[in-house]
């Protein structure tokens, strides 16, 4: 088994929104909601906290309340998924500081659960990030976790109905094994090819590294991901050279300037759970 120190870094290539949080619309990834105030992530403001809707690979709702000091400080965030919520804040929990770039992840003291988020700024999204939560039984075993994605989504109607698009950005995830009792990060570059008039992604990841043991290339995602007509959401088979899993996301920013979402992957002893983020190229 991975120290603990790994472990928590199981929260993936996820960071701040908890340093730079933003409204965003609510429902599945296929659903239309969403907000026509596409402004960036705004300034943070001394005393407030900012809600942050998305879902996850599922569809399922995840919210994320952060919340600032009067200083503008991180205070906390309560992070609600699969029905459950969960809080950390300065006086439970402590900021890790072996993070890759990009992320940062917050540790509950009592080893009990993580929370990361890929920091916006520094992967380059405006309206957008993804992230995971994993928590932790007594013998510092992963017990439970998951990759979501939060943020503004695009309006339905503003998507594009024809041509094409090459979305670039990262995506992180949870890598354990039955057999070696092994837990670590992963983390990759992610790429979106868009048919807006087929309706049709081509996602892949490559250059794939682990935590521990660096270059994984059996860890690359493939897959192809579909939409229906008048949504702002997509979903699809995904695999590695070992497991088979789904993947779910929706766009974001005004005009479909981002895109961003959730995997969950399975093999015979291994599993893969995270997120991806990335940003429509010129």
């Amino acid at each position: 088994m991975q120290s603990r120190k790994m472990l928590n870094l199981l929260s993936i290539a996820t960071a701040p929104l908890l340093l730079a949080a933003r409204g965003g619309g609510s429902g599945g990834p296929a659903g239309p909601g969403g907000s026509t105030s596409f402004v960036g992530f705004p300034e943070i403001q001394p005393n407030t906290t900012k809600t942050i809707n998305g879902s996850d690979v599922n569809g399922d709702p995840v919210k994320a309340d952060v919340a600032y000091d009067g200083d503008g400080d991180l205070k906390s965030v309560k992070l609600t998924a699969d029905g459950v919520s969960r809080t950390w804040n300065t006086k439970n929990s402590e900021e890790n500081p072996d993070a890759p770039p990009g992320l940062m992840i917050a540790d509950r003291k009592d080893g009990s659960a993580s929370v990361g988020f890929a920091k916006p700024e520094e992967n380059g999204f405006e309206y957008q990030t993804y992230g995971a939560w994993v928590t932790y039984d007594g013998d510092g075993s992963v017990e439970d976790g998951g990759g979501f994605s939060v943020g503004t989504p695009t309006e339905a109607a503003a998507v594009d109905t024809a041509g094409t698009a090459t979305f670039k950005g990262t995506a992180a995830g949870i890598y354990v094994t039955d057999s070696g009792d092994t837990t670590d990060v992963m983390t990759a570059k992610a790429q979106l090819d868009v048919d807006f008039a087929n309706r049709s992604i081509a996602f892949q990841t490559s250059d794939s590294q682990l935590g521990e043991t660096g270059p994984a290339a059996g860890l690359d995602m493939n897959g192809t991901l579909t939409y229906t007509s008048g949504s702002n959401g997509f979903q699809g088979d995904v695999n590695t050279a070992g497991m088979i899993g789904t993947a779910n996301g929706r766009f974001y920013g005004p005009a479909a300037t981002e895109a961003g979402g959730s995997f969950s992957l399975d093999g015979v002893d291994e599993h893969l759970r995270g997120g991806f983020g990335a940003v429509r190229q010129p």
